[in-house]
């Protein structure tokens, strides 16, 4: 996997892109988005962010 690095940025705008190893035929993020949404709230709730 590639290590990026970035600069911290005040105020700057994030984003994050899911993706699975195995990409064809592969329904698990359709299946499984409301626990992705679970977790992604599970998370904000402990480390705040704010869009």
């Amino acid at each position: 996997m590639t290590e990026y690095r970035r600069f911290y940025i005040p105020k700057a705008l994030w984003f994050f892109t899911v993706n699975l190893a195995e990409r064809k035929n592969n329904r698990l993020l359709i299946e499984q988005i409301d626990l992705l949404g679970q977790a992604f709230r599970y998370v904000k709730t402990r480390k705040p962010f704010y869009a």
